[in-house]
């Protein structure tokens, strides 16, 4: 067979899965999709890249070509692409980004197109400032069909990239210049994100009939620190939801809810006029909007007789140690736990008035 399947069906029928084709898929977050309909050998390095800008928390999906050779028959055009684990995961999806590799060897861009105009120039500002050249789609690759698989989210637009054959081969050899180029993509999917919402956060305190939304949410916002640490198996994420009960017995959890959705909560408790606050977390989504700052004050707030308030985190957990610091509270002391693994705590002293 000389020409590109035109459906998955025929895909199915004619290759092997395992040997001709695969599918990757990782749900993390549902509604923030990064997807290579032509990944693998079908065009190199998509699959790569879209991965790259998925990260630990927005789900991912790749189909990749696996032949030694001819793997431009697996290519099934964006307006026909339906692999139905594809499908299934676009029309969960309210934001969703394609990537394809255009076959320019000779200069680096890339084309950036699709229904979604506020996400699609968002990201072409955020590529240009991260020092991306972009271009506009040429035809055949605007990604403007409707039947597009980028186009075929809850909002029936998304945003298709076209990345050049040399900007490919850079992010391939450089991974420095991958995380640039994923970490601006997300900060345009970050940046739409708040421009598409009102935040009208409220926090309260919780209660054990939230431990099961606050135990997801937890193993959802810690996913990135696994990821630091390269340990999958830190407290947050194997917590049962037995344990968690068991802390509402002794401990104040509080909530951030937003349309009565919990996207943040922290967890505190009294020792000898010392307050010990831990886990605070806050859903990927909605990070670096001050909710773990409007978490922490109401947590001083409540505990606001004591005479300190400590804390603990990695010691490779910048963003976290800036905010603690921001607020006022300061390394006094770091414990190894594990040869990769050491722990700085945070402590910040009441001044009394008297």
């Amino acid at each position: 067979m000389t020409s590109s399947y035109q459906r998955f069906r025929q895909v199915a029928d004619h290759e092997e899965e395992g040997q001709g084709y695969r599918v990757k898929i990782e749900v993390r977050n549902p509604r923030i999709l990064i997807l290579a309909p032509h990944g693998g050998n079908i065009e190199p390095m998509t699959a790569e890249i879209a991965e790259a800008i998925a990260g630990m928390d927005y789900s991912f999906y790749s189909f990749e070509g696996l032949k030694v050779e001819g793997n431009n028959v697996l290519h099934i055009e964006s307006h026909l692409f339906d692999e139905p684990h594809a499908l299934k995961a676009v029309e969960k999806a309210d934001v969703v980004v394609t990537v394809h590799g255009q076959i320019d060897h000779r200069d680096g861009f890339v084309m950036v197109g699709g229904l979604n105009d506020r996400l699609r120039l968002e990201i072409k500002r955020q590529l240009e400032e991260a020092g991306f050249q972009t271009r506009p789609p040429t035809e055949g690759l605007l990604g403007t069909d409707p039947q597009n698989i980028c186009n075929r989210g809850k909002s029936r637009q998304g945003v298709q990239l076209e990345v050049s054959r040399k900007i490919r081969d850079l992010l391939r050899n450089d991974k420095g210049q991958l995380r640039i180029f994923s970490d601006a993509v997300r900060r345009a999917i970050q940046q739409d994100l708040k421009e598409d919402r009102k935040l009208d956060v409220r926090i309260e305190r919780a209660t054990v009939l939230d431990a099961k939304e606050i135990l997801d949410l937890q193993k959802m916002a810690y996913r990135s620190e696994a990821e630091i640490y390269n340990d999958f198996n830190i407290p947050p994420l194997i917590q049962t939801l037995e344990e968690i009960e068991k802390d509402f017995k002794n401990q104040i959890f509080l909530k951030a809810l937003m349309n009565e959705k919990i996207i943040g909560s922290v967890k505190a408790y009294l020792k000898v006029e010392t307050c010990y606050i831990g886990r605070l977390i806050v859903h990927p989504d909605f990070q670096n909007q001050r909710i773990g700052t409007k978490l922490m004050n109401e947590t001083e707030k409540i505990f606001n007789l004591c005479q300190r308030f400590e804390l603990f985190t990695g010691d490779r957990s910048e963003k976290n140690i800036y905010l603690y610091q921001k607020l006022g509270y300061k390394i006094f002391k770091k414990a190894q736990i594990t040869d990769l693994t050491t722990i700085v705590y945070l402590e910040k002293e009441i001044k009394s008035n008297f």
